[in-house]
């Protein structure tokens, strides 16, 4: 039996503007900027981000959870 190849997916670097393809724990769903990717297992690699929502501090997230948002330019104030 032979293995599909699967895209490798590349660690995100700081600064970098994510969403939440599904919501987190807490039931939010939204937009980012990553703080820290630890490098682990291709999809069990873990992301930390600051939610462009000001009620929170921090989201955690699995990397196979966000996407990278093609417009890189950071949220209005």
């Amino acid at each position: 039996m032979t293995r599909r190849k699967t895209k490798r997916r590349k660690p995100l670097k700081a600064g970098t503007r994510i969403r939440l393809k599904v919501p987190d724990i807490g039931g939010w769903k939204g937009t980012g900027t990553v703080i820290y990717d630890v490098i682990g297992d291709e999809d069990d690699a873990i992301v930390e981000f600051r939610p462009d929502d000001k009620n929170l501090e921090m989201g955690i997230a699995c990397r196979h959870e966000v996407a990278v948002l093609r417009d890189q330019t950071p949220p209005k104030q």
